[in-house]
């Protein structure tokens, strides 16, 4: 009882739920960041093989005799 009325005092209790909060909307934001990137790192995946299949097809139209 003695410890909840000196944390009181110093305001420590009120302190906490406000860190929490702040520690709370860190990890939000860190988490929002993280699935942004792995969006960003597949749509990059998703158009270099996109691209390199394109390349493919121009190749084998462009010289048609290298085709096996």
């Amino acid at each position: 009882m003695r410890r909840a009325a000196d944390r009181a005092a110093c305001g420590v209790g009120v302190l906490m739920p406000l860190m929490r909060l702040r520690c709370a909307a860190r990890q939000m934001r860190l988490a929002v960041v993280a699935a942004h990137a792995v969006l960003r790192i597949k749509a990059t995946a998703r158009h270099a093989s996109s691209f390199t299949a394109g390349r493919a097809v121009l190749r084998w139209r462009a010289w048609p005799c290298v085709r096996r």
